[in-house]
Protein backbone atom coordinates (compact mmCIF):
# COMPACT_ATOMS: atom_id res chain seq x y z
CA UNK A 1 0.00 0.00 0.00
CA UNK A 2 1.46 3.38 -0.95
CA UNK A 3 2.28 5.84 1.79
CA UNK A 4 2.15 9.63 1.40
CA UNK A 5 4.06 12.14 3.48
CA UNK A 6 2.56 15.60 3.06
CA UNK A 7 5.16 18.13 4.17
CA UNK A 8 3.82 21.58 4.98
CA UNK A 9 5.03 24.79 6.55
CA UNK A 10 5.86 28.40 5.80
CA UNK A 11 8.27 29.35 2.99
CA UNK A 12 11.91 28.73 4.00
CA UNK A 13 10.81 26.59 6.95
CA UNK A 14 13.00 23.64 5.95
CA UNK A 15 10.54 21.48 3.99
CA UNK A 16 13.01 20.58 1.23
CA UNK A 17 15.54 19.41 3.80
CA UNK A 18 12.91 17.13 5.33
CA UNK A 19 11.81 15.91 1.88
CA UNK A 20 15.36 14.82 1.09
CA UNK A 21 15.25 12.42 4.05
CA UNK A 22 12.31 10.61 2.46
CA UNK A 23 13.76 10.60 -1.05
CA UNK A 24 16.73 8.54 0.16
CA UNK A 25 14.19 6.04 1.51
CA UNK A 26 12.78 5.58 -1.98
CA UNK A 27 9.91 8.07 -1.93
CA UNK A 28 9.01 10.01 -5.07
CA UNK A 29 9.37 13.75 -4.46
CA UNK A 30 6.56 15.95 -5.79
CA UNK A 31 6.99 19.70 -5.54
CA UNK A 32 4.90 22.32 -7.35
CA UNK A 33 7.91 24.57 -7.92
CA UNK A 34 9.70 21.78 -9.78
CA UNK A 35 6.64 20.51 -11.65
CA UNK A 36 5.38 23.96 -12.61
CA UNK A 37 1.76 25.00 -12.83
CA UNK A 38 -0.65 25.06 -9.89
CA UNK A 39 -2.00 22.62 -7.31
CA UNK A 40 -4.42 21.20 -9.88
CA UNK A 41 -1.52 20.21 -12.15
CA UNK A 42 0.34 18.67 -9.23
CA UNK A 43 -2.78 16.78 -8.17
CA UNK A 44 -2.92 15.01 -11.55
CA UNK A 45 0.72 13.96 -11.26
CA UNK A 46 0.03 12.87 -7.67
CA UNK A 47 -2.85 10.62 -8.79
CA UNK A 48 -0.78 9.02 -11.55
CA UNK A 49 2.11 8.39 -9.16
CA UNK A 50 -0.27 6.78 -6.66
CA UNK A 51 -1.69 4.59 -9.43
CA UNK A 52 1.85 3.33 -10.08
CA UNK A 53 1.99 2.22 -6.44
CA UNK A 54 4.82 4.57 -5.44
CA UNK A 55 5.40 6.10 -2.03
CA UNK A 56 5.25 9.91 -2.25
CA UNK A 57 6.59 12.87 -0.33
CA UNK A 58 4.65 16.06 -1.15
CA UNK A 59 6.71 19.17 -0.47
CA UNK A 60 4.67 22.37 -0.57
CA UNK A 61 3.29 25.09 1.70
CA UNK A 62 -0.18 23.47 1.87
CA UNK A 63 -1.35 26.35 4.04
CA UNK A 64 -5.04 25.54 4.47
CA UNK A 65 -7.34 22.53 4.82
CA UNK A 66 -8.80 23.53 1.44
CA UNK A 67 -5.35 23.20 -0.17
CA UNK A 68 -4.81 19.81 1.42
CA UNK A 69 -8.27 18.24 0.95
CA UNK A 70 -7.96 17.14 -2.73
CA UNK A 71 -4.70 15.32 -2.01
CA UNK A 72 -6.11 13.61 1.07
CA UNK A 73 -9.14 12.44 -0.94
CA UNK A 74 -6.94 11.20 -3.79
CA UNK A 75 -4.80 9.23 -1.33
CA UNK A 76 -7.87 7.67 0.30
CA UNK A 77 -9.37 6.82 -3.11
CA UNK A 78 -6.12 5.02 -3.95
CA UNK A 79 -6.18 3.15 -0.60
CA UNK A 80 -2.97 4.88 0.41
CA UNK A 81 -2.09 6.04 3.90
CA UNK A 82 -1.32 9.75 4.29
CA UNK A 83 0.56 11.57 7.03
CA UNK A 84 0.86 15.30 7.70
CA UNK A 85 4.38 16.36 8.63
CA UNK A 86 4.27 20.01 9.67
CA UNK A 87 7.62 21.84 9.80
CA UNK A 88 6.87 24.25 12.66
CA UNK A 89 9.58 26.85 11.99
CA UNK A 90 8.13 30.25 13.06
CA UNK A 91 7.95 33.17 10.62
CA UNK A 92 10.83 35.09 12.20
CA UNK A 93 13.17 32.13 11.82
CA UNK A 94 11.91 31.45 8.28
CA UNK A 95 12.87 35.03 7.39
CA UNK A 96 16.39 34.40 8.73
CA UNK A 97 16.61 31.20 6.69
CA UNK A 98 15.47 33.06 3.57
CA UNK A 99 17.97 35.89 4.08
CA UNK A 100 20.73 33.34 4.63
CA UNK A 101 19.74 31.67 1.34
CA UNK A 102 19.89 35.02 -0.48
CA UNK A 103 23.37 35.68 0.89
CA UNK A 104 24.64 32.20 0.03
CA UNK A 105 23.41 32.36 -3.56
CA UNK A 106 23.70 36.02 -4.51
CA UNK A 107 26.08 37.50 -1.93
CA UNK A 108 23.38 39.94 -0.86
CA UNK A 109 21.73 39.86 2.51
CA UNK A 110 18.40 41.39 1.51
CA UNK A 111 16.68 41.37 -1.89
CA UNK A 112 13.61 43.49 -2.45
CA UNK A 113 11.01 42.67 -5.13
CA UNK A 114 12.71 45.29 -7.30
CA UNK A 115 16.12 43.62 -6.82
CA UNK A 116 14.71 40.21 -7.75
CA UNK A 117 13.05 41.60 -10.88
CA UNK A 118 16.12 43.59 -11.95
CA UNK A 119 18.41 40.57 -11.51
CA UNK A 120 15.92 38.38 -13.44
CA UNK A 121 15.97 35.82 -10.63
CA UNK A 122 13.55 33.02 -11.52
CA UNK A 123 14.21 30.67 -8.62
CA UNK A 124 11.02 30.03 -6.60
CA UNK A 125 13.23 29.75 -3.52
CA UNK A 126 14.17 33.44 -3.70
CA UNK A 127 11.25 35.69 -2.82
CA UNK A 128 10.42 38.92 -0.98
CA UNK A 129 10.43 38.32 2.78
CA UNK A 130 6.90 39.72 3.06
CA UNK A 131 5.65 36.48 1.40
CA UNK A 132 6.47 34.57 4.58
CA UNK A 133 4.21 36.80 6.65
CA UNK A 134 1.45 36.55 4.06
CA UNK A 135 1.39 32.78 4.50
CA UNK A 136 1.72 33.08 8.26
CA UNK A 137 -1.64 34.86 8.28
CA UNK A 138 -3.38 32.15 6.24
CA UNK A 139 -1.64 29.02 7.54
CA UNK A 140 -3.79 26.56 9.48
CA UNK A 141 -2.17 23.79 11.50
CA UNK A 142 -3.06 20.30 10.20
CA UNK A 143 -5.36 18.02 12.22
CA UNK A 144 -6.45 14.39 11.97
CA UNK A 145 -10.01 15.63 11.44
CA UNK A 146 -8.95 16.52 7.90
CA UNK A 147 -8.47 12.81 7.18
CA UNK A 148 -4.79 12.30 7.92
CA UNK A 149 -3.80 8.94 9.36
CA UNK A 150 -1.13 10.67 11.41
CA UNK A 151 -0.05 14.24 12.17
CA UNK A 152 3.57 14.91 13.09
CA UNK A 153 4.82 18.30 14.29
CA UNK A 154 8.47 18.63 13.30
CA UNK A 155 10.84 20.96 15.18
CA UNK A 156 11.89 24.31 13.74
CA UNK A 157 14.66 24.30 11.15
CA UNK A 158 17.46 26.75 11.92
CA UNK A 159 20.47 27.50 9.74
CA UNK A 160 23.84 27.72 11.43
CA UNK A 161 25.91 30.89 11.26
CA UNK A 162 29.69 30.96 10.82
CA UNK A 163 32.20 33.72 10.25
CA UNK A 164 30.60 36.79 8.71
CA UNK A 165 27.27 35.00 8.66
CA UNK A 166 27.08 35.39 12.44
CA UNK A 167 25.83 38.90 11.73
CA UNK A 168 22.78 37.38 10.06
CA UNK A 169 21.71 35.96 13.41
CA UNK A 170 20.87 39.50 14.54
CA UNK A 171 18.45 40.11 11.67
CA UNK A 172 14.71 39.99 12.00
CA UNK A 173 11.90 41.37 9.85
CA UNK A 174 8.75 43.33 10.51
CA UNK A 175 5.35 41.97 9.51
CA UNK A 176 5.54 44.07 6.36
CA UNK A 177 8.85 42.45 5.41
CA UNK A 178 11.02 45.48 6.21
CA UNK A 179 14.49 44.51 7.34
CA UNK A 180 15.17 44.98 11.03
CA UNK A 181 18.60 44.69 12.57
CA UNK A 182 18.40 44.03 16.27
CA UNK A 183 20.76 45.50 18.88
CA UNK A 184 22.65 47.54 16.29
CA UNK A 185 22.36 51.02 17.71
CA UNK A 186 26.02 51.43 18.63
CA UNK A 187 28.45 53.03 16.14
CA UNK A 188 30.71 49.98 16.28
CA UNK A 189 27.83 47.66 15.42
CA UNK A 190 26.75 49.86 12.54
CA UNK A 191 30.35 49.92 11.29
CA UNK A 192 30.39 46.11 11.23
CA UNK A 193 27.21 46.08 9.18
CA UNK A 194 28.58 48.65 6.75
CA UNK A 195 31.72 46.55 6.31
CA UNK A 196 29.69 43.36 5.88
CA UNK A 197 27.19 44.78 3.38
CA UNK A 198 29.41 47.24 1.58
CA UNK A 199 28.81 50.96 1.36
CA UNK A 200 26.31 50.74 -1.50
CA UNK A 201 24.15 47.97 -0.02
CA UNK A 202 24.26 49.59 3.41
CA UNK A 203 23.06 52.90 1.97
CA UNK A 204 20.33 51.14 -0.03
CA UNK A 205 19.06 49.43 3.10
CA UNK A 206 18.90 52.72 4.94
CA UNK A 207 16.91 54.24 2.08
CA UNK A 208 14.53 51.28 2.14
CA UNK A 209 13.58 52.10 5.71
CA UNK A 210 15.81 49.48 7.30
CA UNK A 211 15.13 49.73 11.01
CA UNK A 212 17.96 49.80 13.52
CA UNK A 213 16.59 49.47 17.05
Amino acid sequence: MPNVIMLMGLPASGKSTEAAKWVVKGYTHLNRDKLGGNYANMLEVFKKTLADGEHIVLDNIMATPEDRAPFIKAAKDACASIEAHWVSTPADQCSINALHRMYDRYDKVFLTPEDIKAAKIKSPNIFPIVIIFKYKKSFKNPTKKEGFDRVVKLPPSMRSFKGKRKLLSSISTTRSGVLKVVNSNSPSRRAKWKSFLGERNYSNLMRRRAIFS
